[in-house]
């Protein structure tokens, strides 16, 4: 085998074993906590992820008021699939918005950058994305 052969064998492989550890579905408790912006743009809809498993909710959509809202989460896995629980949201969107607070679940989606995605309304692509 030629020593350049060797080294592509070397490369393929280790970009192989990274794909493979970057589509892990395992998520920390710790990567979930920070601030995550849903992408509809009707104006803006926030959730801020704390560590002490509680969130709170910034809704400002386009010529209404801003509303708040707080409640606790937990992160929970579903067939595999990371999932996080939580207890107390209400719904910014006005399609879904009933004023009532409820649980609400998304699966938590890593990218292939390492982004972390919250799943809204997957038919419309509406996600919450973690900011950095």
């Amino acid at each position: 085998m030629s020593r350049s052969n060797a080294k592509l064998r070397v490369a393929f492989l280790s970009l192989l074993v990274l794909l493979l550890l970057g589509c892990s579905k395992k998520i920390r408790r710790e990567e979930v906590v920070g601030r995550y912006v849903a992408n509809y743009g009707k104006g803006a809809d926030t959730i801020e992820v704390a560590q002490d498993g509680t969130f709170k909710q910034i809704c400002r959509l386009t010529g209404e008021s801003e509303s708040t809202n707080t409640g606790r989460w937990n992160i929970s896995y579903f067939e595999d699939e990371p999932r996080i629980a939580f207890d107390g949201f209400v719904f910014c969107l006005p399609e879904y918005r009933n004023g009532k607070r409820g649980s609400y679940d998304p699966s938590v989606q890593k990218s292939w950058r390492g982004t972390l995605r919250l799943t809204l309304e997957i038919d419309l692509n509406y996600y919450y994305e973690k900011q950095h």
